[in-house]
């Protein structure tokens, strides 16, 4: 069994995503918290793109 089959993307994750990129707003107060929030939300995208596509590619080898 591959790691994707055994943890695969929850489509709540993607709406916590979105949620958190919907209140995301730079702050004056901490401007740095936005920056990090951002890499961290960006980083969350990348890494289920990359799940996703590994899968679909044992998908089509299949």
């Amino acid at each position: 069994m591959t790691a994707n089959r055994a943890h695969p993307i929850d489509p709540t994750q993607i709406e916590n995503i979105a949620s958190r990129l919907r209140r995301l707003i730079p702050d004056r107060r901490d401007p740095e918290r936005f920056h990090t929030e951002k890499s961290e939300l960006e980083h969350l995208l990348r890494h289920m793109a990359q799940r996703l596509r590994k899968s679909n590619d044992a998908h089509a080898k299949s």
